[in-house]
């Protein structure tokens, strides 16, 4: 994903989803919520770099402000999913404040982004 944002390959986004699709999809981590476990070390590293990953999609300043607004928003989406981690690999149901990487658009209009 870092390869494709230094070509400026729209696709890094894209395929960065769909990892983190299949990460929230995994079994373990309703596993690991039931039992109020937390989880492993690799699974930590894993959801470790996917935030890091996100971080630097969000922040590439080469992306339009519509398309930082969609991440947002899908971002809002996994974190409302039960068996989302928090940053420190536990679960919860907290979001990274982003306001201050992604603005806000006008009051109303939650979600849009400002040009």
């Amino acid at each position: 994903v870092r390869e494709m944002l230094r070509m400026r390959d729209s696709n890094g986004a894209r395929m960065l989803t769909l990892i983190t699709e299949q990460f929230m999809g995994d079994p373990r981590l309703a596993l690991w919520r039931q039992q109020g476990t937390t989880m492993t070390d690799k699974y930590r590293q894993l959801w470790d770099e996917l935030g890091a990953l996100w971080m630097c999609i969000v922040l590439n300043p080469h992306c339009k402000p519509e398309q930082k607004a969609a991440w947002l928003r899908q971002l809002r989406r996994w974190n409302s999913v039960d068996v989302c981690p928090l940053e420190d690999g536990n679960h919860g149901s907290e979001l990274i404040n982003l306001t201050n990487v992604l603005p806000q658009g006008p009051p109303g209009n939650p979600g849009e982004m400002t040009p």
